[in-house]
């Protein structure tokens, strides 16, 4: 068979994995590059037939636990390279001194409305016995909201659509009703780096409401850093006094244009800032290569879900990926990390930590 496992180059890897129809920026070298600079550690392995890459992925991780998202990039109906690629990988992870590893492979389970009713649907037994056999435990098919890489995404194909007209006569009828009676009052500009402060105290804002810690300024100068011209941090206004209104962050990777995040002032959610967002983000790939739009994750339930049911006015489906596998390799030492990170987490509530004030607008 003439294969070989061997850690790889950040070029040859990137070269192979912008070609793959799998192709997605959560296995690109541009997010590693990123994360390296946020303290992880980061791993290129893959299976080379002579000089030739033919599958592989990305391991991130830190404190000796190490994931793959969305990876590896496969051939998964040739099940002896499958269990080769797993064998290896485990082998590769013992000798790093890994605690445990994760993959979550970007293999679809269903494709549903936003609904749930299932559209169509695939039998993946046989890859969750290949995980099985290599010692792995399967996660489950979770319905929350995943943070290494979501089991549920939302989606839109843009194939075939040539026009606005076109675009917009796919969007549900209460939100192009909306998009209708702001149209003019709402504008578009992409910002600086020397900007995305303005960027930060939207997406503030939203994640306060949610629940969810926000992130620091650095987080994004990091992300403008690393992704170059496939970033872009756009945030909408209003058109008369030009006031920041609602932001979102896009990622071009591949021939999908990502939705990574976004944000708005709910002072000026009648202007809808957030659906204009990515009406603009979406006219703009019109007639281009980039033929999908990733709404990215949600939750994995069809009632009172505010998120599903915003994203789903733009029309498109409801993709559920098969999850994740995980493997412990030093089962004792995991143990007892669990153990310290739950007392950990415990002290934490105790201690009051007020909000982070700075970069609000």
């Amino acid at each position: 068979m003439n294969w070989t496992f061997a850690e790889l180059d950040g070029k040859e890897w990137d070269t192979f994995e912008r070609a793959h129809p799998d192709s997605q920026f959560l296995q690109g070298v541009q997010r590693m590059n990123k994360r390296a600079k946020m303290g992880y550690q980061s791993y290129i392995v893959g299976i080379k037939q002579g000089k030739t890459i033919i599958g592989g992925g990305i391991l991130l991780g830190r404190n000796d636990e190490f994931w793959m998202p969305y990876g590896p990039l496969i051939d998964w109906d040739n099940l002896e390279l499958v269990r080769y690629f797993l064998d290896q990988l485990i082998d590769f992870s013992r000798e790093k001194g890994f605690v445990k590893i994760e993959l979550f492979p970007r293999i679809l389970l269903s494709i549903r409305d936003n609904k749930g009713a299932v559209l169509d649907s695939w039998d993946r037994s046989d890859l969750k016995q290949q995980f099985s056999a290599a010692g792995f435990t399967y996660q489950g098919e979770t319905t929350n909201y995943q943070m290494k890489a979501g089991r549920w995404a939302f989606v839109k194909d843009l194939s075939g659509i040539e026009t606005v007209d076109q675009l917009r006569a796919s969007y549900r009828k209460t939100l192009r009703a909306r998009l209708r009676q702001t149209e003019g009052h709402v504008e578009m500009t992409t910002l600086k780096r020397s900007e995305l402060s303005i960027l930060v105290g939207l997406i503030d804002d939203s994640d306060e409401r949610n629940g969810v810690s926000g992130r620091e300024l650095t987080y994004y100068q990091l992300m403008y850093d690393a992704f170059g011209d496939d970033i872009q941090f756009v945030v909408a206004r209003t058109s008369d006094d030009h006031t920041p209104i609602a932001g979102a962050i896009f990622i071009h990777h591949g021939h999908e244009i990502s939705s990574y995040l976004s944000g708005m002032d709910r002072r000026y959610r009648h202007l809808n800032g957030r659906a204009w967002l990515q009406d603009y983000m979406m006219t703009k790939y019109l007639g281009t290569a980039t033929t999908r739009v990733n709404f990215f994750w949600i939750e994995g339930r069809f009632q009172n879900n505010h998120l599903l049911e915003f994203k789903s006015g733009f029309g498109g489906v409801v993709e559920e990926y098969v999850g994740g596998f995980e493997k412990v390799l030093r089962p004792a030492r995991y143990h007892s990390k669990k153990i310290v990170q739950k007392g950990k987490r415990v002290a934490k509530k105790l201690i009051n930590i007020p909000r982070r004030l700075r970069h609000r607008n």
